[in-house]
């Protein structure tokens, strides 16, 4: 079987369906007066900075994931053999090492999920008020 290409245009009048996503920051700043534009570049950045310091999705990700692996191995481990278990005591030294293991896990990601919602809701409010500046003064 063989197929034969299509007619190939090359009308450089093809139209484009990109998104248009606006101005970014330097544009709309050159249209500002000189304290407008300060006060915008001042946001972005603080935006930015709130963006960098929030722990990304994928690290909180892996630690539910972990603990959820340390639990699933200590279940294993105590499970009786007629279970496809190990038959394990709680005070065997692979149980002991598990349940450190899941307590480490368990500090980071009780350390880490109200890091990443309350620098969440602090970037969404600055998101906010760049988007509406006639809000600036009274939010910020």
């Amino acid at each position: 079987m063989t197929f034969e290409a299509g007619p190939v245009s090359t009308s450089p009048s093809i139209p484009s369906f990109g998104l248009h996503t606006g101005t970014n920051v330097d544009d709309a700043a050159a249209l500002l007066p000189e304290a407008a534009a300060s006060r915008l570049m001042a946001l972005h950045q603080r935006g930015a900075d709130l963006h960098a310091a929030m722990p990304p999705f994928e690290q909180i990700h892996e630690l539910a994931e972990a603990k959820m692996r340390h639990t699933a191995r200590i279940k294993q481990l105590l499970a009786p053999k007629s279970e496809g278990g190990f038959g394990l005591t709680e005070l065997a030294t692979q149980v002991v090492a598990e349940r450190r293991a899941l307590e480490r896990v368990e500090n980071e990601l009780t350390r880490q999920q109200p890091l990443k919602e309350d620098r969440g809701d602090r970037s969404a409010m600055r998101s906010g008020n760049s988007r509406k500046p006639g809000l600036w003064p009274m939010r910020c």
